[in-house]
């Protein structure tokens, strides 16, 4: 008896000891209740078109908080039903569920009787995850997020730890919050969810992959019908809604907000480069540095969000066909397949290629080496595929493959409304709008005519369409493009040959003016690049 009393002591002693040392911080420092009255999650920045419409995100966690007056009431209760139904008689910690799984499921092996987890607690899980103990690690963590629980019930209303809970839970694919879950998957606002789709989101909570209904849509549906069964039984719907609901099919509407898919990808990653070096000007009310990833930042652009899905389907379609002609064009003398120097060329310009030859390999063994075949998946126009091929043969592929830029801008307030700048995000990070050059041709017209009338020339200046040769510039003797013959004694002044986009009298205003004022009036009107002043390429027509 002395011992038994003995031991029952110490084991008493001991628990209490130990939960004193969870209490006090020796596993691990606890949040207080100063800390926990002023959370602050990592937010999503959003980027909108000009009519306030979300077109993409720059995160690390896709959140975007919502008020508790956004939330659908059939949402609250799908999660009240299905995660915590004694959410409004506990104070953070659900005693006898916890009774009830130390019985059943713990004595009786019977794990159907649900677990003890609440929403508080499932919130404090959110907020600060859960550590690696080499001892009682899951009972450390149980009890360091019981006494969080009772903090934030203390902190809290039910209907401020619900909004907390639905803004920080994490969804599938990467998604954390309902607002950014509801976007992603339904394309909608929270506020806008049906009770289908609201018990589809909740019920991907219990497993977010197994769950997932962008990757197993009838595991989704079953799912979902628990939830529903979860709401009928505790009287938050009826049997004809639940009977309607039920046989309504899972109809997702997904939207990808990863940063190199979705819409307009070349104009976000374009935007952010720019913001980068806009924010450097502004600073939070305590001094700090906004963080383009955490701060929750919204972004008005004047991108037109229509306009870029005819845009992009319009460059999908032209290009796609483009791209069957070129290849039929050059048969089996397709460059990229026996143009040896063009691929010798851009194989050395790999960075495999300098990996390897940084380590000593010769050109054979490299050669080698990228011969090797792996599985890759590759761009094609009908649907990306996966093929087990080589390096060289992946090079090959993406040599074939035309590209383009197009930007449309509102000539009467500069505002950008379409931007493409290639054909594939995900693949050719290379943007055609803001990083390539292009033979300007006629467009550099305007500028030397702006010069002209700018330097004192009238406007009814005139001049003959008939092409002369520049002996100070190797012989070089501009013509105009087309069929059309000019009358070599009609003269045109200087707006007729503008808008006719006559060669020969561009570059006579061009030599006549001088080219050191043409390049001023140029830098003038904001060109940044160099021009040249000893020589100049020839227009070459529209």
């Amino acid at each position: 008896m002395k011992w038994s009393l003995l031991a029952a002591a110490v084991t008493v002693f001991f628990v209490i000891g130990f939960c004193l040392s969870i209490y006090f911080g020796v596993f691990g420092k606890l949040p207080t209740s100063n800390e926990l009255s002023h959370l602050k999650q990592a937010e999503a920045t959003q980027v909108l078109d000009k009519e306030g419409k979300l077109i993409g995100k720059y995160y690390i966690y896709d959140r975007q908080p919502l008020a508790y007056t956004d939330f659908p009431e059939h949402l609250t209760s799908a999660l009240i039903a299905t995660e915590d139904v004694r959410f409004y008689e506990h104070h953070g910690v659900d005693n006898k569920s916890l009774l009830r799984v130390f019985f059943k499921t713990i004595l009786f092996q019977d794990q159907s009787s649900g677990g003890g987890s609440t929403i508080t607690l499932q919130l404090a899980k959110n907020l600060y995850g859960r550590q690696h103990h080499l001892l009682f690690g899951t009972v450390i963590n149980k009890f360091k997020e019981a006494i969080v629980a009772k903090r934030l019930e203390a902190i809290y209303s039910k209907k401020e730890i619900l909004t907390l809970y639905l803004n920080t839970v994490p969804f599938p694919d990467n998604t954390y919050g309902i607002e950014s879950a509801s976007r992603k998957f339904f394309n909608k606002p929270t506020s806008t969810l049906s009770l289908s789709e609201a018990a589809t989101l909740v019920g991907t909570l219990k497993a977010n992959h197994y769950y997932n209904p962008g990757r197993n849509i009838e595991h989704s549906r079953k799912r979902r019908d628990v939830v529903l069964h979860q709401m009928l039984k505790y009287d938050y719907i009826d049997v004809p809604t639940f009977e309607e609901t039920k046989a309504q099919a899972v109809i997702l509407e997904y939207q990808s907000f990863n940063h190199d898919l979705g819409t307009a990808p070349y104009f976000r990653a374009q935007v952010k480069k720019e913001l980068v070096s806009i924010l450097k000007d502004y600073k939070k009310p305590n001094g700090e540095s906004y963080d383009l990833y955490k701060d929750g930042l919204i972004i008005h652009t004047t991108l037109d969000y229509k306009m870029q899905e005819y845009a992009e389907a319009s460059m999908k379609a032209h290009l796609s066909s483009l791209q069957k002609m070129y290849e039929t064009s050059y048969g089996k003398q397709a460059p990229w397949e026996n143009d040896k120097a063009l691929i010798n060329t851009a194989i050395k310009a790999l960075p495999k290629y300098k990996k390897y030859k940084a380590m000593g390999l010769n050109a054979n063994q490299i050669e080698d080496s990228l011969a090797v075949a792996h599985e890759v998946e590759l761009f094609e126009w009908e649907g990306n595929v996966k093929k087990q091929v080589s390096t060289i043969d992946s090079l090959k592929h993406y040599l074939k493959l035309l590209n383009t830029g197009m930007l449309a801008i509102e000539p009467q307030t500069g505002a950008i409304r379409t931007y493409i700048g290639g054909i594939d995000y995900r693949y050719f990070k290379y943007d055609h709008v803001s990083q390539s050059e292009r033979q300007v041709g006629s467009t550099f017209k305007p500028f030397v005519y702006t010069a002209a009338i700018e330097n004192g020339m009238p406007p009814c200046t005139y001049f003959s369409p008939k092409a002369i040769t520049y002996s100070n510039y190797k012989n070089w003797t501009p013509e105009n493009s087309g069929t059309k013959v000019e009358d070599p004694h009609l003269n045109y002044n200087l707006e007729k040959a503008l808008s006719e986009s006559l060669n020969t009298i561009a570059v006579k205003v061009l030599d006549e003016v001088g080219i050191a004022k043409v390049i001023a009036q140029a830098k003038k009107l904001g060109i940044t690049k160099t021009l040249p002043r000893r020589t100049f390429v020839g227009f070459r027509g529209c």
